[in-house]
């Protein structure tokens, strides 16, 4: 082996070794903020007077692992009239959204579109809201969906992060009203993803 193919071999397995150490430390900072953002979210349910747990017993929250590959960055599809929408309650109930834009993405091999929603009266401009159902639904997580907090800033690509996926609050206390995912947001996927049900 000469020294101009000895040179190439070892560029090819150095630039290698730095791609996968530099991905896995990635991951290792991506899981380790996921686990701190459910940290939080796990002092809010204990601690806040705003906690769906307030003077009951709060179980703790139950999650998949933290999985990068259910993360994706989806293109955005606003749509020429934004217009409002009724969606339905698990109390039935109707209330009121903008639908905003499609998001469009892939996941797991899967070509997905997915409604946004604004609410009427949020004072911040940048927050959409994304309900859906998937496979998981009755079994692994609960059967009405789960949403995501999303932030929209104007641009035409917008992060989704099923891992941030979080229950309604009906799945804790049947008094409050939420919002049940549109049939367009039935994702034809097991999304192994974010919070599962509370009650086993």
């Amino acid at each position: 082996m000469n020294n101009t193919i000895k040179f190439f071999f070892v560029s090819i397995v150095t630039v290698s070794l730095y791609f996968i150490l530099f991905n896995k430390e990635d991951n290792k900072k991506y899981v380790d903020r996921i686990l701190e953002e459910r940290k939080e979210t796990e002092k809010f349910f204990k601690n806040s007077n705003d906690s769906p747990f307030k003077g009951k017993k709060f179980m703790g929250l139950n999650y998949f692992p933290p999985d990068i590959s259910f993360k994706t960055n989806a293109i955005i599809e606003k749509l020429e009239k934004v217009d409002t929408v009724l969606l339905k309650t698990f109390d039935n109930k109707e209330v009121i959204y903008l639908k905003f834009a499609i998001a469009k993405m892939k996941l797991k091999g899967e070509k997905i579109a997915l409604i946004l929603f604004k609410e009427i009266n949020n004072q911040n401009k940048n927050n959409v809201f994304l309900l859906f159902n998937d496979k998981t639904n009755g079994n692994q997580t609960y059967a009405g969906g789960r949403y995501i907090d999303l932030s929209f800033k104007n641009s035409k690509r917008i992060e989704v992060d099923f891992n941030k996926s979080y229950n309604p609050y009906c799945e804790y206390d049947i008094k409050y009203t939420c919002p049940i995912p549109p049939k367009e947001n039935n994702i034809p996927l097991k999304i192994l993803a974010g919070e599962k049900k509370y009650f086993k």
